[in-house]
């Protein structure tokens, strides 16, 4: 049986192994989803295993969901998986995060109640091919949902994923032919490449689901608020983490200087970009 001692002594052996994931899952214990829902959330069970190319971590949550506005309203249990990985022998790098669809077990009003999911509280994680993992809920015993039980409510699904560990590469250029360009060469990579064109997409782009690497344009339209040096300044205020790299032509000495105390990992001539473009890639994302 799991106790909350046994579950932080798992926690600290696997921030040992991967640092940084102790902090990670603190940072994805509380939040809003956007709809003026919020939620407390708490990590019941954590895993660790290896890919190919990762150190991958999973974790079992469930989270009270409540309405912000209506604090007498509905709440809701919810239960999923997030998965966090990055390249084996890279400390140096962001862990990357991907979350299963969240399944509502419960809800305060008992028109939902799927107790047949209750004893679903550890999570399992298995290496497949490559840099596949699957990811399910287990019982006590390690068993996982069976196949054939369904869950009794439209949106259900069986809480057993495969999901393909890859990082998303996201690009931003108001030129249609080097976005083009850029994500032809960067196919023969491992990764999921995204490519926008003005930093309202980019902006959207990053808060949907955090890349691991931003290759952005500086100059994508008229005004400081379509230059890359912008979409870093807004962006740096609440991520330090994530590898950005700036295009230019034509930038002076001191304005390349000014984008790096911004945050930029680097400024890359944009006339030269597609020669070492792959292997800025490999070198901020490890695969």
């Amino acid at each position: 049986m799991k106790t909350e001692k046994n579950l932080q002594e798992k926690i600290a052996d696997m921030e040992q192994r991967v640092p940084g994931i102790e902090a990670e899952l603190e940072r994805s214990n509380h939040g809003n989803d956007g709809r003026g829902w919020g939620q407390s959330g708490w990590v019941q069970d954590v895993v660790y295993a290896e890919t190919l190319d990762f150190q991958v971590v999973a974790a079992k949550w469930e989270a009270h969901h409540w309405d912000m506005d209506n604090w007498g309203g509905t709440v809701e249990w919810i239960e999923w998986l997030s998965v966090h990985f990055r390249a084996k022998e890279r400390t140096d790098l962001p862990l990357l995060d991907r979350y299963t669809k969240k399944i509502t077990t419960r809800n305060g009003d008992a028109k939902l109640d799927v107790q047949q999911l209750w004893p679903y509280d550890f999570v399992s994680l298995t290496s497949l091919e490559g840099n596949q993992v699957k990811a399910s809920w287990v019982n006590e015993k390690g068993e996982e949902y069976p196949e054939k039980d369904q869950l009794p409510y439209w949106s259900s699904q069986r809480p057993v994923y495969v999901l393909e560990l890859k990082p998303k590469i996201l690009i931003a250029d108001d030129d249609p032919e080097m976005r083009t360009a850029l994500t032809q060469i960067l196919k023969s990579i491992p990764c999921n490449i995204e490519a926008v064109s003005n930093v309202p997409e980019l902006f959207k782009k990053w808060n949907t689901e955090l890349p691991a690497l931003l290759i952005t344009d500086n100059r994508m339209g008229k005004g400081e608020e379509n230059t890359g040096m912008y979409a870093i300044q807004q962006l740096r205020k609440d991520n330090k983490e994530t590898p950005i790299l700036l295009m230019s032509s034509f930038m002076t000495q001191d304005e390349k200087e000014e984008a790096l105390r911004q945050g930029a990992n680097e400024v890359l001539d944009k006339l030269g970009i597609q020669r070492v473009v792959r292997d800025k890639v490999k070198q901020y994302t490890g695969v």
